[in-house]
């Protein structure tokens, strides 16, 4: 989309009325082009489900009860009725909801440029959060309008799918995707603030600490900057102090990875892009950090490249380096102490 201040980006569309019939019509359109739209609630089939085993267990037992405590039977009649009409009406009214925000979220695209899409397959982007994991899908995706001049720019709910059966983990980010001009050299921007126990990073990847670099002023407090071995200064050119400054102001709550020809923003939570809160938010982060930077990648050089053709970043200075998983082998050690100290012990005695 064209370079945008967060004045010039029309939030109307996110807060302006939408009724039934408009809704209505917007999703039969929707349906008939053919798009993936997730399912708004509880499945139909399997509300229908859930009707059908309340009407069985009812036909077995209301006789039994009726016998028993006629007053009773009336009573749990009317209560598995009032539960059915209210998983119907609970459908009813999420599904019209969500319509209702589908249909605002494509109104805001469309006068801003871009294209919204409801679901879609997660893209192929080199970012740490889109390497790990399956059933990798995109919900509520903003992005640039193909024609439309300007940067390319990508905003989503990202989830993926670690481990199976009992251990099956589902893990929820939101992202600002921007497309730079050149490749610059893999630099991470993890957020002190959103990190877990003992400060841990909450990213998917865990980098080497020896690639940690210290900047000037109180940039440390909120920010652990991860660079590539002898990119230090090129991680000082990239990262200004008026950058700092924004990233500080404006972003210091979510993480921050430049890796190839992409800078990526991202949060620990869904983005309600459908909130003008939201909305307004991340646009701004679009118009001031990432406006910032991408000003800095045009003018980028990599002097280790030297002259070897077509190289734009040398290989050292494409990807950082993952950490020993040092935490994770601790803890499999005491466990495995745990429970071998007692049988060696046991095997001991006399």
């Amino acid at each position: 989309m064209p370079e945008t201040s967060p004045a010039s980006v029309d939030l109307s569309a996110l807060s302006s009325p939408v009724s039934k019939d408009e809704a209505a019509q917007f999703r039969s359109a929707a349906r008939a082009s053919g798009g993936r739209w997730p399912s708004p609630g509880m499945p139909f089939i399997v509300l229908i489900a859930w009707i059908l085993a309340a009407i069985v267990v009812l036909g077995v037992l209301l006789p039994s009860l009726a016998d028993a405590n006629p007053v009773g039977a009336v009573v749990a009649l009317l209560v598995a009725a009032a539960i059915v009409v209210g998983l119907i009406t609970a459908r009813i009214v999420t599904s019209r909801q969500r319509w209702a925000t589908w249909l605002r979220l494509d109104r805001f695209a469309r006068a801003n440029g871009m294209v919204f899409t409801a679901q879609a397959d997660a893209p192929a982007y080199p970012g740490s959060i889109f390497q790990v994991g399956t059933e990798r899908i995109l919900l509520n995706r903003l992005t640039t309008a193909a024609g439309n001049p300007g940067r390319f720019t990508d905003l989503a709910t990202y989830r993926y799918v670690t481990g199976s059966g009992k251990s099956r983990e589902v893990h929820t980010w939101g992202y600002l995707a921007i497309r730079l001009d050149h490749t610059l050299p893999h630099i991470v921007l993890d957020a002190r603030s959103n990190n877990g126990l003992f400060g841990a990073t909450n990213l998917p990847a865990e980098f080497s600490r020896s690639q940690r670099l210290s900047l000037e002023g109180d940039f440390d407090r909120y920010f652990t900057l991860y660079c590539p071995k002898d990119y230090e200064r090129d991680a000082l050119y990239l990262l200004t102090p008026d950058l700092m400054a924004l990233l500080i102001d404006e972003a210091q709550d979510f993480d921050v990875e430049i890796v190839d020809d992409w800078m990526f923003v991202y949060s620990m939570q869904a983005l309600e892009l459908s909130s003008p809160g939201v909305a307004r938010r991340m646009f701004r982060i679009l118009s001031t950090v990432g406006a910032k930077a991408t000003g800095r990648a045009e003018r980028y050089g990599d002097d280790h490249a030297g002259s070897v053709a077509g190289v734009v970043v040398a290989p050292g200075g494409r990807r950082l380096r993952r950490a020993f998983p040092a935490l994770g082998l601790v803890v499999a050690a005491v466990i495995a102490l745990w429970w071998l100290v007692p049988l060696l012990w046991g095997q001991m005695q006399p």
